[in-house]
């Protein structure tokens, strides 16, 4: 009521509920390994000339506690995996409401132009984590593209690929990191991991299938792990990679598909005898093996394409370098 009765209790509720929402988000940053940015507003103004409902000193009173909160007290506040930002949308819209409540134009222009430079204005670092607490990749962003150097780092904590961005496009003439093999451009954000070809070893980066067997042409080679969760992509840029040496690249290939993606039936790849296999649910499931010698250089591959190719499982990656 116009009173205030029973309303002096409303920013400590607001305030308690946002603890507990920011709380509720770093524990499951955290249990993600993920480090996140969350951008906090404070509230509209009200005015005692809204008409809609009776507004109080006491409310419009709650409502400046319930800021100031947000702007001195919350950036105090210590997250493990969170960062703040603040938007302070009741400073811009003062004397940009049109009946007490709700932005006129020139209110509704300041608030899409503050949450706009909050969101893309600034600069800024997306880090992942392996499950160790290790860096897995780091990526520089700006106006929601990559820009800058990215790079990514295996779970030994070895760095497997540095590239720069600019707004968004990989710098091609990125020179690859030391050793037989450099992963670049990985499509998505659990793909592209670098490790030993032998019986035993996961061949995807989000699933715990170990390769039961491989043919002998592979003993030996780098693994390229993908990720399980990219088997639809399309994409025709999905694996760029950065060769440092003259090299056989054999991909993997889910051997019960019905079809291949166009990629893999160009000229230059050719299907093996032998087959991998790698143990799923208990069944050690079998893989086609497609070969072919590459140059030193960048080598593309593109996506898995289950949707068309019925290639249920993501196909995965072994190189060789020539001797």
């Amino acid at each position: 009521n116009a009173e205030g009765d029973g309303q002096e209790w409303i920013a400590d509720g607001c305030i308690a509920r946002m603890q507990a929402l920011l709380s509720d988000i770093d524990k499951r940053a955290a249990s993600q390994k993920l480090r996140i940015e969350v951008i906090v507003s404070t509230i509209a103004p009200i005015m005692k000339s809204w008409k809609g409902d009776a507004v109080s000193d006491v409310i419009i009173g709650e409502v400046s506690k319930y800021n100031q909160w947000i702007r001195a007290k919350l950036p105090e506040s210590k997250f493990s995996n969170l960062s703040i930002k603040i938007v302070d949308i009741n400073e811009v819209l003062e004397g940009k409401l049109g009946d007490g409540v709700h932005p006129n134009a020139a209110g509704c222009k300041a608030m899409a132009e503050v949450w706009y430079d909050a969101i893309c204005g600034d600069s800024s670092v997306w880090t992942q984590y392996w499950s160790d607490g290790k860096k897995k990749s780091e990526s520089h962003w700006r106006n929601m593209f990559a820009d800058g150097l990215a790079i990514c780092w295996n779970q030994a904590g070895k760095e497997i690929s540095r590239v720069n961005f600019t707004a968004g496009l990989m710098d091609k003439s990125a020179k690859p990191v030391e050793g037989p093999v450099a992963i670049q451009g990985i499509n998505q954000d659990k793909g592209g991991e670098a490790g030993a070809a032998k019986e035993g070893e996961n061949c995807y980066t989000d699933r715990a299938y170990a390769i039961s067997s491989l043919p002998p042409e592979l003993q030996g080679g780098k693994l390229v792990r993908t990720a399980n969760n990219d088997d639809s992509s399309t994409k025709e840029d999905y694996l760029p990679l950065e060769l440092s040496a003259d090299s056989t690249v054999y991909v993997c290939y889910w051997a019960d598909a019905n079809a291949l993606p166009e990629w893999l039936k160009k000229e230059g790849w050719k299907k093996l005898e032998g087959q991998a296999k790698v143990k799923i649910g208990g069944k050690d499931c079998a893989y086609n093996v497609f070969a072919r010698n590459v140059s030193k250089g960048r080598l593309v591959l593109g996506g898995n394409e289950r949707e068309r190719t019925n290639a249920i499982s993501m196909y995965f990656v072994v190189i060789k370098t020539a001797k």
